[in-house]
């Protein structure tokens, strides 16, 4: 169990390695999630969105979690306060909050293999692997179709990861704690 949690962690903290394009706001905020493919789509950010960028930098996660809700309640159909309130609460360890935003991003912005992606640890990370297995598996078909080979990587690293978990079964997870 210890070497897929430490997976997960490394594939989350990889994933973040390259967002020299994403803007500051979305770099200081989360650098957890691979590079979307977004270049004809623009976020539709509200006050409340930038607001809780401002709090993220400032460290008051509380106060951002809410200005995201907020955000979310004044423009359902942008995905970007459901995908930085989901890796929030990531780091906070709040899996299931973290699914419930991913979920409701994915059918946002269905074409998003960041989202999928996220959800795939989300899940993981929660031990619900199968969901998180499926997940993945979204994640690298949108990246493929996308062309988009560095985060097609990232995918394929970690859904094979969740597969070499389950290969071992549950007698060797335990022999690893």
């Amino acid at each position: 169990m210890r070497c897929l949690i430490l997976m997960m962690i490394a594939g989350l903290m990889v994933a973040g390695c390259d967002s020299a394009k994403e803007n500051p706001a979305q770099k200081s905020a989360m650098a957890a999630k691979p590079q979307a493919p977004m270049a004809a789509e623009k976020t539709m950010t509200t006050a409340s969105y930038q607001q809780g960028m401002k709090y993220l930098k400032a460290g008051q996660v509380n106060e951002a979690v809410q200005s995201f809700a907020k955000a979310i309640h004044e423009n359902p159909k942008d995905p970007e306060p459901y995908v930085v309130l989901g890796q929030i609460y990531i780091r906070m360890k709040n899996y299931h909050d973290a699914v419930q935003a991913f979920t409701a991003a994915s059918r946002v912005a269905p074409d998003r293999g960041d989202i999928y992606y996220l959800l795939a640890l989300s899940y993981g990370f929660s031990g619900q692997r199968g969901l998180a297995k499926d997940s993945a598996q979204k994640s690298v078909t949108l990246f493929s179709e996308q062309k988009d080979q560095q985060n097609f990587a990232r995918s394929l690293a970690l859904l094979q990861s969740l597969n070499r978990a389950d290969e071992k079964g549950p007698a060797s997870v335990a022999s690893t704690e």
